[in-house]
């Protein structure tokens, strides 16, 4: 079977309205997960100072997680800076990745949640989430601090595509090919 490269006017309409059906669910889809973020930094000096007593009201952990997230938000912003990354784009994939990680915590907390109520152990969501429990303290903490590790960028970004590569590479002969490929093994000639 052989596929043309030419499609209908059906086709080129249907193609291009699923292009920008997935072009603006991709867009809405970072704006969330960006919002999140947004919501996840303002949000998290009120959880930190919840009582209102200033550095009295913080805990060891508390302590920890305000040097570490420190420390990690100065290495983001150093291989920001190393890699050219820019202001905007760093601050972007930051934002992205504490969304992506609160989602992913809100939605095992959430499976978590059905799992107990469909057990005996129905009254063990709403005193350990509900309750300021140290062990759900933690694990929100380490989930921020695991984004804020992982959102520092980690190379250049290459903005050529697989084609252009291609096309920058010289074309050798088949002789010249096969010595570039083969370094370690040659078949013996006759």
């Amino acid at each position: 079977m052989s596929q043309s490269g030419n499609l209908s006017l059906t086709g080129k309409i249907d193609n291009g309205i699923s292009r920008i059906l997935c072009q603006i669910l991709n867009t809405l889809k970072t704006l969330l997960l960006w919002l999140t973020g947004l919501m996840i930094v303002v949000l998290l000096p009120f959880a930190i100072f919840e009582y209102g007593e200033g550095l009295a009201d913080m805990s060891l952990l508390e302590w920890a997680f305000v040097v570490l997230s420190g420390l990690l938000v100065w290495r983001h912003v150093h291989y920001c800076q190393h890699f050219s990354t820019g202001f905007w784009k760093g601050a972007s994939r930051l934002l992205v990745s504490l969304g992506i990680l609160t989602v992913v915590e809100l939605v095992v907390i959430g499976l978590c949640e059905i799992f107990l109520w469909q057990s005996e152990y129905e009254e063990l969501p709403k005193q350990y989430l509900l309750e300021d429990d140290p062990l759900v303290k933690l694990a929100t903490y380490a989930t921020l601090l695991i984004a804020l590790y992982l959102a520092a960028p980690t190379g250049l970004r290459s903005t050529a595509t697989k084609d252009e590569q291609q096309d920058e590479k010289p074309s050798l002969s088949p002789d010249e090919a096969d010595s570039a490929t083969s370094d370690t093994f040659k078949e013996p000639t006759l």
